[in-house]
């Protein structure tokens, strides 16, 4: 088993039957450039890309940390159901990440996270040309926080949204 998301990201494509990096990305809708950057291990992927992996039946528990099965089916329960993640609390909240101020005993909230997971949303909407229903938009929101949430320190060091959470205000 591989230790890294790009070499799950390799394990991937050669189980989806792609021999080259540029028939998966093509399969996936992304310039060849990306996803080779994701596999060669140029950082971690975007979460929007995240979700749509996700929608397409990858188990991103095992893409972002190597537990669990490769691919979600059908007939996995845990897949056709909402998901409930428990929020980190301050203590064990990732240095990189800006933790909405609260209080001792409530979780830490990363608003610059959660300000790109509901763009994503919105966006998403915006594709499919409807309003997406409040149990969507929590699934969406649950998927995109799980994933994030496994991400390493140094793996969110080099991602857009910690580099977002950095820059300075104009």
């Amino acid at each position: 088993m591989t230790n890294s998301i790009a070499g799950r990201l390799r394990l991937l494509r050669h189980r989806l039957g792609f021999a080259r990096r540029s028939d998966m990305a093509a399969h996936l809708g992304l310039p060849s450039s990306t996803y080779s950057a994701y596999e060669g291990d140029g950082g971690p992927p975007k979460v929007e890309w995240l979700l749509e992996l996700a929608r397409r039946g990858v188990n991103l528990n095992w893409l972002l940390t190597g537990e669990g099965e490769m691919l979600l089916t059908a007939h996995d329960p845990a897949s056709m159901n909402p998901t409930i993640i428990p929020m980190p609390t301050n203590a064990g909240a990732p240095t990189s990440l800006r933790p909405y101020p609260v209080a001792e005993h409530e979780p830490a909230v990363d608003a610059y996270l959660l300000a790109a997971m509901i763009s994503r949303v919105e966006r998403e909407e915006r594709e499919r040309g409807r309003p997406l229903t409040a149990l969507e938009k929590g699934e969406m929101i649950a998927r995109l926080y799980a994933a994030s949430a496994r991400l390493t320190e140094s793996e969110l060091a080099g991602h857009p949204l910690s580099r977002a959470a950095e820059a300075p205000e104009k």
